[in-house]
């Protein structure tokens, strides 16, 4: 059997599974992590500026996630709905499964 006929069986196996709903449903969970991660990043930079040292003053927490700001504030909601997506989408194929 030549070698370039399995890796072309293989590759229309894969394009064929592609329509499974495992497979679809892995596909939310990475595109939810990733998208989480980059709001995590935005987010960590966001409060690492307002770490106290001996010339800062404390501020309220809200002031600290600067909730203020409405981007700020629609980061902070995605991350908080995308962290509840996943974990119940989870929970279910947890339990599906």
């Amino acid at each position: 059997m030549d070698d370039y006929y399995l890796c072309s069986r293989v590759f229309i196996f894969l394009l064929k599974r592609k329509n499974n709903k495992t497979e679809n449903s892995v596909n939310i969970y990475a595109t939810l992590v990733i998208f989480s991660i980059f709001l995590n990043i935005f987010q960590y930079v966001q409060i690492k500026r307002y770490k106290l040292n001996e010339r800062s003053f404390k501020v309220s927490w809200q002031e600290a996630m600067n909730l203020k700001n409405p981007i700020s504030l629609f980061a902070w909601w995605m991350l908080a709905s995308s962290l509840a997506i996943a974990l119940i989408f989870g929970f279910v194929s947890l339990f599906i499964n």
